[in-house]
């Protein structure tokens, strides 16, 4: 591919992350909740609807969350793999990963290199770009999805506003509209430096 096709892609991307930016941060998911809540509150729902009420919420809240993390682990993933292409596209001779051996030699199996890796063998500063912290954020809270299932101490230390150690991952819509267009931001610049080397 040559460098033009790829900084034209670059330009599609960009447009299409800043159109994010002019979502609607209520889902509707979230709409529907707080309308059954008022109904229960002011009585328009009969009381002999609670029961089922009280599960259909907790199935909604139990999706909206589902969808939280699905929102997260997808736009991380989509930025992290955009970047490291364009670091390949960048520097050709660059590798993504490599072939683990066994004892004998045998291939065993592939080695992705992380951002983070890949980032310093190019000695790219991204903790220098101002929209670091909500990427450092995305990233934490998507390992937590991950592997813990709750905020974990790397999370809870770095952002004790938002996190406690062993919370529960809730909300997480929420936390995805309120870091998303920052953390594509940060991926833009990280991909604008790596076209200018």
């Amino acid at each position: 591919m040559e460098s033009n096709d790829f900084s034209h892609d670059i330009e599609s991307l960009k447009r299409g992350f800043r159109r994010i930016k002019y979502m609607p941060e209520t889902s509707t998911l979230n709409l529907l909740i707080t309308l059954l809540e008022r109904g229960v509150e002011s009585g328009f729902i009969a009381a002999e609807n609670d029961e089922r009420l009280a599960d259909d919420l907790s199935d909604i809240r139990f999706v909206e969350n589902l969808m939280g993390e699905i929102k997260i682990m997808a736009l991380f993933t989509i930025l992290d793999v955009t970047a490291l292409k364009a670091a390949k596209e960048t520097f050709k001779e660059l590798r993504l990963f490599e072939i683990k051996e066994d004892d004998q030699g045998n291939a065993k199996h592939k080695h992705k290199y992380t951002f983070h890796q890949v980032m310093g063998e190019l000695r790219i500063d991204y903790k220098e770009i101002a929209e670091y912290k909500f990427y450092n954020e995305m990233r934490l809270i998507n390992n937590a999805i991950k592997h813990f299932g709750f905020a974990h101490d790397e999370l809870a230390v770095a952002y004790p506003k938002n996190w406690k150690y062993g919370q529960e991952l809730l909300g997480l819509s929420k936390h995805y509209d309120r870091l998303k267009v920052n953390t594509t931001n940060f991926y833009i610049k990280v991909i604008e430096l790596l076209i200018s080397k």
